[in-house]
């Protein structure tokens, strides 16, 4: 199962999960997603340098919309810089100790917690606080 999502210092979270891997063009249709939902605005996104994120339909999808996404490029082998991290340290802990007999019970209980998570902006929040993250908010 694969996860992608995208958090906002104010509280929100989008996301998107799929039972098999993320291509390039997934995280493309991710971002248009991500710019419909947000279409009043720009979006400014701290970027890791996942070699999906270079994928060619990301490129092509990035020059598209150069005026309404902003990357902010993190250094290589930071994840401690991403708060993205510490929402999937969150979700991995919530889940943690947990059986599940198959991958779409997995995916329910995924799904829930972050249904869960997402209506939490006081948590979601928090995961900006930690002091390797925090200098976004600046």
């Amino acid at each position: 199962m694969s996860l992608i999502a995208a958090i906002s210092e104010k509280g929100a979270l989008h996301y998107q999960c799929w039972i098999d891997s993320i291509d390039g063009h997934r995280v493309a249709l991710f971002l248009k997603d991500l710019c419909y939902h947000y279409r009043k605005y720009d979006i400014s996104l701290i970027w890791d340098g996942a070699k999906i994120h270079r994928s060619e339909a990301v490129k092509q999808f990035l020059r598209q919309r150069a005026k309404r996404i902003e990357l902010h490029l993190q250094p290589a082998y930071s994840p401690e810089l991403n708060a993205c991290e510490m929402l999937w340290a969150y979700l991995k802990m919530r889940l943690a100790n947990r059986v599940f007999l198959d991958i779409d019970e997995l995916q329910e209980a995924v799904r829930d917690e972050l249904e869960t998570i997402k209506k939490n902006k006081k948590l979601i929040q928090s995961f900006f606080q930690h002091k390797e993250v925090a200098f976004f908010l600046n």
